[in-house]
């Protein structure tokens, strides 16, 4: 059986639905993977820390060591690396276990999927989530590896453009993977949220959901509470180290009882489409604060979990979010966020509609055929091998 490491270099990997859907695509076309995590204070705080996800023909092994992560070591290769990234190597080398590829997530997983890949003479494919912008020896290092590796994937054809320049590489060693989740649609409408909070079938459910700050968003949607008619319910569900926003949280269930609920709750992976699905209007908001929030419209996965649901949404106007959504009929997006209770009729009226073309742009943009095109350089060369 074929054998594929998966490098991660971020707390919340257990969560990273890309890492999810790499780890599915690659045991379901017949590889073993080993999963490279490291354990987040922050992400431990939030109950965060364990995947939430299993599959067969795969196991998650931690590198808990600790090293400090200043760089302060050079290679043989003149590049300044961290003592963890460099201990890193020493701990997958000494497993002894020999791999086809290799795949390294965010920056430090790059760079120690390359340490390991070269050393080892094999392949090794960069999967970019998030732009590193700062100019430091983490993003040389980044740069470093990043030229080395047999091909570069990122979330979208748009973030793709803007990485080459950060890395001063070739756009056509770039290639970009759908932010999407692999199975069918799903048309059947789940009763989550209204058997969790007891919400009547009468009334329209509003979901903002995932990581809850402001530069998602929502102390706007919680100030806007008094404007809503009353057919309408808003649920926050998620998680935030924000103590300004829990404040906000808080506040607003006192003040708009039976008009707002929150869930904090972790649930699996496998799980999270109940919630999905028992939404009706989807809310995504972006600050676009710098390069990562200003160009997410494409990279947004919970547009695509909408979508796969047939959930309308109401979006904020950042580059190429009009594209995504209303050019595929999916929703509304405002260059006013704060008027969006003003459009939740335009939303229910065209209804139909809007659950049509979501299924349609769900089908379109495909997690598997945009992966498999992304990972033909290095299976190519070991199926030609074989």
């Amino acid at each position: 059986m074929k054998r594929v490491a998966i490098i991660s270099g971020f707390g919340w990997a257990g969560v990273s639905v890309p890492v999810a859907m790499t780890i599915e695509y690659l045991v379901s076309n017949g590889y073993f993977v080993d999963i490279y995590f490291e354990r987040d204070q922050i992400c431990e705080g939030l109950g965060l820390n364990q995947p939430f996800f299993e599959y067969e023909n795969s196991q998650v092994i931690y590198f808990e060591e600790y090293h400090d992560d200043l760089f302060n070591n050079k290679n043989e290769y003149g590049i300044w690396l961290s003592q963890k990234d460099s201990a890193f190597v020493s701990f997958i080398s000494q497993r002894g276990v020999g791999y086809d590829w290799v795949i390294g997530f965010e920056p430090h997983g790059v760079i120690r999927a390359g340490l390991y890949a070269l050393e080892n003479q094999i392949d090794y494919i960069y999967f970019s989530l998030e732009f590193n912008e700062k100019e430091d020896y983490l993003q040389i290092a980044e740069k470093f590896f990043a030229k080395k590796a047999q091909v570069i994937l990122t979330q979208d054809p748009y973030r793709a453009k803007i990485l080459a320049d950060l890395l001063d590489i070739p756009l056509e060693k770039i290639h970009g993977v759908f932010n999407t989740t692999i199975g069918n649609v799903i048309e059947s409408k789940s009763n989550y949220l209204r058997e969790v909070f007891n919400i009547s079938k009468e009334k329209i459910i509003v979901l903002a959901i995932g990581s809850l700050l402001k530069i998602t968003g929502v102390d706007k949607i919680l100030d806007s509470l008094s404007d809503w008619d009353q057919e309408y319910v808003l649920v926050l569900h998620g998680w935030t180290m924000d103590d300004y926003i829990r404040g906000k949280i808080d506040e607003a269930l006192i003040k708009h009882p039976g008009c707002f609920y929150y869930s904090g709750e972790v649930l699996p992976h496998a799980k999270k489409f109940d919630i999905f699905s028992s939404a009706d209007i989807g809310l995504i908001y972006y600050a676009p604060v710098n390069l990562n929030l200003k160009y997410a419209a494409w990279s947004s996965g919970k547009f695509y979990d909408f979508a796969r649901c047939g959930v309308p949404v109401i979006a904020n106007a950042i580059p190429n979010m009009r594209k995504l959504v209303e050019d595929n009929m999916c929703g509304i997006v405002l260059d006013d966020f704060k008027s969006f209770p003003s459009v939740f009729h335009n939303i229910r009226d065209r209804y139909s509609h809007y659950r049509k073309y979501c299924y349609e742009t769900f089908k379109k943009y495909d997690f598997e055929s945009s992966f498999g095109e992304g990972i033909k350089s290095v299976e190519g060369e070991k199926n030609a091998d074989n």
